[in-house]
C-alpha cells in the first residue's frame, strides 16, 4: 500500500467516524433535551405568601396574588380517589386545577370574592407517596385567600 492510499484510508475512516459522532449526538440531543425540560413553571406575584406541603395536604395562604402558581403535595395514602378541598376568598376570582394521571389540567374549582367553598371533587390515581400537582390561577389580583387540599381516597366524583 503506498502512502497515498494509506493516508486516504485513514482519511476517509475518520470521516465515517466523525459521521456517526454527529448522528448519535444529533439523535441524543431531543432525548436529553426532554429529560431536562421542567414541567411547570410558576410565573406569580404575590404578598405574604405561605405555604405548605406536609403531612399529605398542600395549605396556601396570602394576602395577594396574580398570575400562576404550581404546588404539589404527596399523597399519604395509595389507591385512587378524589381530591379534598375547603377554600375563601376575599377579593378577586381564583381557579384552582389539578393534574390528572395523564398530566393534563382538570379544573377543580373557581373561587370569586366574598366565597368559600367546602367539598370533594377531582379524580387521582397512584400509589402512597405519588405527587399530586395544584395550579392556583388568579387572572386579576386577588386578596385575603385561604385554601386546603388533601386526598380522600373513595370513589371517582
Amino acid at each position: 500500500m503506498t502512502f497515498a492510499n494509506k493516508y486516504l484510508h485513514y482519511g476517509v475512516e475518520k470521516m465515517k467516524n466523525t459521521w456517526i459522532r454527529w448522528i448519535c449526538i444529533l439523535l441524543c440531543l431531543p432525548l436529553l433535551l426532554g429529560l431536562s425540560s421542567c414541567g411547570h413553571v410558576s410565573n406569580y406575584s404575590a404578598l405574604l405568601l405561605i405555604r405548605s406541603n406536609s403531612d399529605g395536604k398542600l395549605s396556601v395562604r396570602f394576602d395577594s396574588l396574580k398570575g400562576e402558581l404550581y404546588e404539589s403535595f404527596r399523597k399519604d395514602a395509595g389507591g385512587e380517589g378524589a381530591l379534598s378541598y375547603s377554600a375563601s376568598l376575599e377579593e378577586g376570582e381564583l381557579s384552582v386545577f389539578y393534574e390528572d394521571a395523564s398530566g393534563a389540567l382538570c379544573p377543580l374549582f373557581t373561587l370569586k370574592g366574598g366565597e368559600s367553598v367546602s367539598d370533594v371533587g377531582g379524580y387521582i390515581e397512584g400509589k402512597k407517596g405519588a405527587r399530586v400537582h395544584i395550579l392556583l390561577k388568579a387572572d386579576e389580583k386577588c386578596r385575603g385567600g385561604k385554601l386546603e387540599i388533601s386526598f380522600a381516597g373513595g370513589e371517582k366524583t
